[in-house]
């Protein structure tokens, strides 16, 4: 569990009236190497990924078509081998996977007091003169869904 293991009252009415709660040190050093391990795992494989799609001639978009439960890669606009992004994260990676599960699903229904379903899975890789947005929160988009609430 993470190391914010009991949610707090104060916890719970501070993300009421703030809309964000800030668990410092809520990683321990073996976890969060746990993540980094799988994030450099993550982006070994993305990258992979590309050099297979781009040397198989089909689009992207018909690679997926065609292929169950792989880690979903978008690359750079302007340089199709840089990752802009990687998606389903905790379908592909079992570290992801459980640490989703185990660690950040009970604490998250703790402070918010009801269930979630994880909706954006993804994470975005920055590069220097890579083809980024401005900043920008993903919540109005997904108005027409009908959350209300969003934990990022």
């Amino acid at each position: 569990m993470l190391e914010t293991t009991s949610t707090s009252k104060q916890h719970k009415i501070e993300f009421e009236e703030y809309g964000f709660l800030h668990l410092q040190a809520a990683l321990n050093e073996y976890k969060f190497k746990k993540l980094k391990d799988a994030h450099k795992d993550l982006v070994d494989h993305a990258h992979r990924l590309l050099e297979i799609i781009l040397s198989s001639g089909k689009s992207i978009s018909k690679y997926y078509r065609e292929t169950e439960n792989e880690l979903i890669v978008t690359p750079e606009r302007n340089n199709n081998n840089k990752i802009c992004r990687f998606e389903y994260i905790s379908g592909y990676n079992r570290s992801v996977q459980d640490f989703v599960a185990l660690e950040l699903r009970p604490l998250i229904v703790d402070i918010i007091g009801e269930s979630y379903l994880l909706f954006k899975d993804k994470c975005n890789e920055k590069h220097s003169g890579g083809g980024a947005f401005t900043p920008h929160q993903d919540f109005s988009a997904y108005k027409i869904f009908g959350p209300k609430k969003f934990v990022t």
